[in-house]
C-alpha cells in the first residue's frame, strides 16, 4: 500500500476527517488507527519517510516505510495506519510547528520568515 507524505495541516486535516478520528485525536483505537514512530534525527529538512524505493535518501510517496535499520540522517516521523496498514506519515519537527502556529508549511525557509514576521525570531 502507498504511504502518503503529510506535507501541509490541511493534508493531516483531510486524512483525519478521511480516517474519521476525533477532533482531539482521543480513542483512536476505537476506529483502528494507531502510530508507529521512525527516524532519529529531530529535523524537517525533508529526509523522511524511508520507504522502500528510498531506503537510504530523501523520504518521497513512492513506497512504504522500510523496516531496514534507519540511518542517521532520517528525520523523526509517524507513520499512521489504519486497521494495521500503513496509510500516511508526517515529520515530527513539523507537527511541532503546526501545533505552535507558527507555519503550516513544511518549507524551513518560509517558517523561518512566518515566525519573523510574526514577532518570534529573526529572519
Amino acid at each position: 500500500m502507498k504511504v502518503r507524505r503529510i506535507s501541509t495541516r490541511e493534508e493531516l486535516i483531510k486524512l483525519a476527517i478521511a480516517l474519521k478520528v476525533s477532533g482531539d485525536w482521543h480513542e483512536n483505537d476505537e476506529v483502528g488507527v494507531t502510530a508507529r514512530v521512525h527516524g532519529l534525527n529531530f529535523d524537517n529538512a525533508g529526509f523522511w519517510p524511508l520507504n522502500e524505493v528510498t531506503p537510504h535518501g530523501r523520504g518521497d510517496e513512492a513506497g512504504t516505510p522500510s523496516t531496514a535499520p534507519t540511518p542517521a540522517h532520517a528525520e523523526i516521523h509517524v507513520t499512521l495506519c489504519a486497521d494495521g496498514e500503513p496509510v500516511a506519515a508526517v515529520n515530527l519537527a513539523t507537527l511541532f510547528a503546526w501545533a505552535t502556529g507558527v507555519c503550516g508549511h513544511v518549507s524551513p525557509q518560509h517558517c523561518k520568515a512566518e515566525a519573523a514576521d510574526k514577532g518570534y525570531g529573526p529572519r
